[in-house]
């Protein structure tokens, strides 16, 4: 489904949902987040994965993230995963078949990042996340909490990252309202879906936790 192009049709068989925003899920065949035309998912997804044959009824869509609207999502079964752990500078991933031209495939995330060079010696340079695209994963990561959002977090597990602000270091972590944030300074292990957000600079990383549980204090500040 990431290969698709633009105002695309798609049928998605046997695919397990992975988790449910609101008006929105993630599904691990398609590798994306995508957008419910109705309310066709009950809120225990996010603890049971819901293996479906997704039926799309109407155009693809496709911002910073592919998104998608649905219509008919038979279930046909539970389904249980585990996460897969990967270093915060990993989240996101490459481009995987990306073509600028018709929006097919997915671009990139980015990052800040420390580059040794011949002439400079080490600088900080906004630079693609390495690595396999993992947009759309159900993932798992670690570290220490560094600053607090209104919506979230960022985590820092010393691999190098950031967004921008080199005084915050880290992956941004968004929390939905009903799942409280860690307190700063504290060390956490976060499971969620790998996302995206883009601001002025570009596709940036972003982890998406689901419920409560999807965050486990290892130590307390």
């Amino acid at each position: 489904m990431k290969s698709c192009p633009f105002l695309t049709f798609a049928i998605l068989a046997a695919t397990i949902l992975l988790a449910m925003f609101a008006a929105a899920f993630s599904a691990n065949a398609a590798g994306a987040e995508l957008r419910l035309s109705n309310d066709g998912l009950s809120s225990e997804l996010n603890r049971a994965y819901l293996k479906s044959d997704i039926h799309f009824g109407n155009e693809v869509a496709r911002n910073t993230n592919t998104h998608l609207t649905i219509g008919v999502i038979p279930q046909n079964g539970k389904w249980f995963i585990s996460p897969v752990s990967l270093q915060t500078r990993s989240l996101g991933g490459g481009n995987w078949r990306y073509n600028p031209e018709t929006g097919a495939g997915q671009k990139a995330t980015i990052a800040w990042r420390w580059v040794k060079t011949p002439e400079s010696g080490w600088i900080r340079k906004l630079t693609d996340v390495p690595g396999l695209n993992n947009i759309g994963l159900l993932v798992k990561t670690s570290g220490k909490v560094v600053e607090l959002l209104t919506d979230g977090f960022y985590l820092d597990d010393f691999s190098g990252c950031d967004d921008g602000d080199p005084t915050i270091p880290g992956v941004r972590i968004a929390v939905p309202a009903d799942v409280t944030i860690p307190a700063k300074n504290s060390y956490v292990s976060v499971t969620g879906i790998s996302s995206c957000y883009k601001d002025d600079e570009g596709t940036k990383r972003l982890l998406k936790v689901r419920i409560q549980e999807d965050i486990v204090v290892i130590r307390n500040p």
